[in-house]
């Protein structure tokens, strides 16, 4: 798709179809449109007929007035005569020399109209305004003078020669209208293959720009779903996972008081079990007591009895030796002495008894009271075994909860550090995902601004075509107009 500023005068290809075309004759001046929309100018004045093999062409021109052409093939006048592709009106003004001729060619065309005025564009056309000159060709009869009330032939001319410039400014505007066109719909072609290389990539032909926009939006959305439904999956196990640390924390919870409470009970039991090492401690030294005491009565005892043996040997010594001293008197002293030994023997006789019945007192008194320690002792030992007993299965019972609760605690910081390490992983995968969501979010808002810049400049496409599509519809209402005056001449 390429065009010039040649191509404006001289034709051009726009979309396959001829958009200008223009031809320049010996002696007459013409304008065409094809069945896009053409137009050429030309320069001369005069009469032109050409026959090509499409058809005939009729150019007509006057000198700093009005030139009308009408083409229906291809063909050539000698002339001028401009032809295009289809029909169409060219307006054109140009100085020739050959105007007397002219006039008098149409004088009886103008004879017959009667001097009416035919609307032609945007100004009126008097048939009698071709008798204003007169001609000095031989050969060519006298043509009558113009309506006084009409204007001038300079005033006419100046209006031609402005509606001239008029006419190559709307030319240029419209060749500059159409070198917009052209650069849009570039710019629109480039703007799709963007769009269609962006969201295709592995397509080669370009794509609508809202199924392109729609299928981007229903996979983003797809891929929105997606990620809501892993982050819902990741909160639901994150959830699970607490649960775990809070069951986790109960129980041990649970036995930290459960070991604070066999705590308690091992000081408990640890002060009984001192209080009983205190008793038995007063018990042993009671006891001891009790056997010195036991020892002390039995020497008493033993030197009583000692003393009880020495006071029966010696009265029976004593008595020996008085009966060996007092021999000579044993006669005399024979009943005294039976007496006195009769005496002792009672008197040692009671104070043996007497000393048994002390020693057997004071052991049976130390019987009786020694019989409640021996009771008492016996008792605390075997409470003593007994406390020492509970007191190894408290120590082994403390000792399994101690190792239950190291491994409790291993367990839960081993839980702790698996559920941070999951839960580091999927707060990242969350980082991750967000910052995915977010530039997603950030290309359907380009997206969303590029379609609307497309469909902004679609707009102005549709309004610019629209203005040439009036354009056209006047250019083809001249033409018709056009067509009305040539078949009415």
């Amino acid at each position: 798709m390429r065009i010039s500023g040649g191509a404006v005068r001289f034709g051009a290809t726009y979309g396959g179809n001829r958009l200008f075309a223009g031809a320049r004759g010996a002696g007459g001046s013409s304008m065409s449109l094809s069945r896009s929309l053409g137009l050429a100018r030309g320069a001369g004045a005069g009469l032109g007929l050409g026959l090509g093999g499409g058809g005939l062409g009729l150019g007509l021109g006057m000198g700093g007035g009005l030139g009308l052409g009408l083409g229906a093939g291809a063909g050539a006048g000698a002339a001028g005569l401009g032809l295009g592709l289809g029909g169409g009106l060219g307006l054109g003004a140009a100085a020739g020399a050959r105007a007397a001729g002219f006039r008098a060619g149409v004088a009886p065309l103008r004879a017959r109209l009667g001097g009416r005025v035919f609307k032609i564009g945007g100004y009126g056309f008097n048939p009698s305004f071709l008798s204003s000159t007169t001609t000095t060709d031989v050969g060519v009869s006298p043509v009558p003078i113009l309506d006084p009330s009409l204007p001038s032939v300079d005033t006419v001319q100046v209006t031609r020669l402005r509606e001239k410039e008029e006419l190559q400014a709307l030319n240029d505007k419209f060749a500059s209208f159409i070198d917009k066109a052209r650069s849009l719909e570039q710019h629109n072609a480039v703007l799709k293959a963007k769009i269609s290389m962006f969201t295709n990539p592995e397509q080669g032909g370009p794509a609508s720009t809202s199924i392109l926009l729609t299928s981007a939006i229903g996979g983003y959305k797809s891929q929105i779903d997606s990620l809501t439904a892993t982050k819902e999956a990741i909160i639901a196990e994150i959830e699970h996972y607490k649960g775990i640390i809070d069951d986790v924390q109960a129980r041990y919870e649970e036995e930290t008081a459960q070991t604070k409470s066999l705590e308690v009970e091992w000081t408990t039991l640890k002060e009984e079990v001192d209080n009983l090492y205190l008793t038995i401690f007063e018990l042993q030294t009671s006891l001891s007591g009790l056997e010195e005491q036991i020892a002390l009565s039995k020497q008493v005892y033993d030197a009583k009895v000692k003393e009880v043996r020495n006071i029966v040997t010696g009265s029976v010594k004593s008595a020996v030796s008085i009966l060996v001293d007092n021999t000579a008197q044993a006669q005399d002293l024979t009943s005294a002495l039976a007496e006195v030994k009769s005496h002792y023997e009672a008197l040692a006789q009671r104070s043996k008894q007497d000393a048994i019945v002390s020693v057997q007192d004071s052991l049976s008194i130390m019987t009786v009271s020694s019989q409640p320690s021996t009771q008492t002792l016996t008792s605390a030992k075997e409470e003593l075994r007994v406390y020492k007993l509970q007191i190894d299965s408290v120590h082994r019972e403390i000792d399994r909860l101690k190792s239950l609760n190291v491994q409790l605690e291993s367990q839960v910081d081993e839980a702790e550090s698996h559920t941070s390490s999951h839960t580091e992983t999927y707060q990242e995968q969350v980082a991750v995902l967000k910052s995915q969501l977010d530039d997603l979010k950030k290309q359907i808002t380009q997206y969303g601004q590029e379609y609307q810049e497309l469909l902004a400049s679609k707009m102005s496409l549709d309004v610019e075509i629209t203005a040439y599509k009036k354009l056209l519809d006047i250019y083809v209402h001249l033409s018709k107009n056009e067509r009305c005056v040539k078949s009415i001449l």
